[in-house]
């Protein structure tokens, strides 16, 4: 279980919009090609990069570990999506994971990127 005071930021979620350049591919790296469709309170605790196992094996690039509460959008992200706080861009790693269970709280797994969104 989380407790309200827990969840101590308000981060934005994103998605790669649709739109495509010349060549037929979305620049990811271009802040004009995310689109923010939620916001959701949760909280970040750096990860020392060695501490997190991804499929069974180290996941050495995650530095970051968000939790949030557990919804029907909040279930759907990927790593498709990424988060964004401030000037802070966390990229999702991989699937997230609904803790214990019980639909209460996911955990994502981040890597943080330079950049502003």
């Amino acid at each position: 279980m989380i407790r309200a005071g827990e969840l101590t930021r308000t981060v934005k979620l994103q998605k790669l919009s649709t739109t495509a350049d010349s060549s037929g591919l979305a620049d990811e790296t271009a802040a004009g090609n995310w689109v923010t469709y939620a916001l959701r309170s949760c909280s970040i605790a750096t990860q020392g990069s060695r501490e997190f196992l991804r499929a069974g094996q180290v996941a050495a690039d995650v530095t970051h570990l968000v939790l949030m509460r557990y919804d029907s959008v909040t279930r759907a992200l990927s790593p498709r999506h990424r988060l964004v706080l401030g000037t802070r861009i966390f990229n999702i790693a991989s699937e997230p994971v609904d803790l214990d269970d019980k639909h209460v709280v996911v955990r994502l797994a981040c890597v943080e990127s330079a950049g502003a969104g």
